[in-house]
Parts: C-alpha cells; structure tokens; sequence
C-alpha cells in the first residue's frame, strides 16, 4: 500500500494544529533515568521512514495530536502505526507507546470527519495497520492522529511512525473499504488481495503477502532487533 504521509514526497506536519514537543524548542537537557535526551525531537520525525529506539516525536502526558498535510487530496484507506518493541528498547519497556488513538480527515475549516478509533497492541507486531470503518464522503488534504492514552508511561507518549494509506481519486469515485484483517510484521510489509469469489459475491476476505520492506530506512535483521546508539527517549 502506498505511504502518503512521507515528507520526502511532500507531506508535511501543521504545527498550528499539532500538540507540543516534549521537552521543549531548547537544547535543555532532560533525564529520564536510565537515559536522557537534550531536546525534543520534531512531530515531523513520524514522517521519516527510518524506525530505531530513540527516532521518535514525544509529547507531555498520554493525551495529544498531530495534523498530517498530505501532498494530495486522497480518499484514505488504511493507516499504520509503528513502535519499537520491549526487546530493543533500551529501558526494556514500551509503555510510552500509544494505545488507544481516534484518525480523521480534517477540511481547511477544521472541521473533522472522524475515520475511525482504533488500538494500538504493543504485544503484537510492531507495525500495525487499521482500516477505516466507514464510508468515505470525499477526498482529504489532511489527516489528523489523536492519541487518547498510552500504555501507562505518565510523562510522556511517543510516536514513532505514522503512514497514511489510500488512493488518490476523481470526486465520483469511492474506493472500496478492505476488510480489516491485514497488519505488518517486523521487517516486513503484508499486503492486501481481494479473495475472487465470482460474480456478485459480497464477501471478501484478505490474504498475507510479504514483501520486503524497503520503506525501512535501513534494513534490519530478519529477528527484528533495531541497532541505534542515540540516547533519546524509546519506551
């Protein structure tokens, strides 16, 4: 599925509508045992394709947003969310992952068409992609991430990773909605195919292709592990 919420192809973070970095515009240095870090990283580091303990945009408490202007109109499909797991984390614990998060289609007005609220499972894969559960009145511009808890960290949220799947379309075009059984293994990307069951079948059902995920900054070990020796925040 295509990723339309890369910066290197266009997309781009509205900061008048994204919550604040945690840990300020400075180079303060902040410690948070058994690391620290000296200043925040931006919200435009979701948009790069690079996944390592650390590369991560923070935000105060478990609650907060962040406003995706996409490089085109496009009617959304599905999004993916990563974290780094507990293995590789150098605290040994992920509980500043997001949990439970709402994505909507946001007009120039504000005004916010809800897509969706999902779950973020840190037990599972570490990326997991969430298919959007209505119908789709028309193209969005922007897509806005709104995190509503994490997993018990009470400082800080991180997000690592968001992507944005879909298809661009002319207004008279609905794409149809996949049914929501695909997500991603570590190194790996799953891709969607329809079950052809002849004419006018109703049903659909999703089967699991791997390919090589090259979306991936770097590659990684076929075990998963992520090598990275910036001392940032990770859980």
């Amino acid at each position: 599925m295509p990723d339309w919420a890369l910066e290197a192809i266009g997309a781009a973070i509205d900061k008048e509508r994204t919550s604040k970095s945690y840990g300020g515009q400075g180079k303060k240095t902040w410690w948070l045992p058994p690391f620290s870090f000296s200043s925040a990283n931006p919200p435009e580091t979701i948009l790069q394709p690079r996944i390592a303990p650390g590369d991560c945009w923070p935000f105060q408490g478990s609650r907060g947003h962040v406003v995706i202007r996409l490089p085109e109109q496009i009617w959304p499909t599905a999004f993916t969310i990563w974290h780094i797991s507990a293995a590789v984390s150098p605290s040994g614990e992920v509980s500043s992952a997001p949990k439970e998060f709402a994505v909507s289609g946001v007009d120039e007005a504000t005004a916010e068409t809800l897509l969706g609220t999902f779950t973020y499972d840190v037990h599972k894969e570490i990326a997991q992609t969430f298919h959007v559960q209505k119908e789709l009145p028309r193209t969005f511009r922007y897509i806005k991430f709104q995190v509503q808890s994490n997993w018990g960290n009470p400082e800080y949220t991180c997000v690592y990773r968001v992507q944005v799947h879909g298809k661009t379309a002319s207004p008279n075009d609905h794409p149809e909605l996949p049914t929501a059984c695909a997500t991603s293994r570590e190194g790996t990307f799953l891709r969607q195919e329809k079950d052809a069951r002849g004419p006018g079948s109703k049903g659909q059902a999703c089967h699991h292709t791997e390919e090589q995920g090259d979306r991936v900054g770097s590659a990684q070990p076929r075990d998963g592990s992520i090598k990275s020796s910036k001392p940032c925040l990770t859980g």
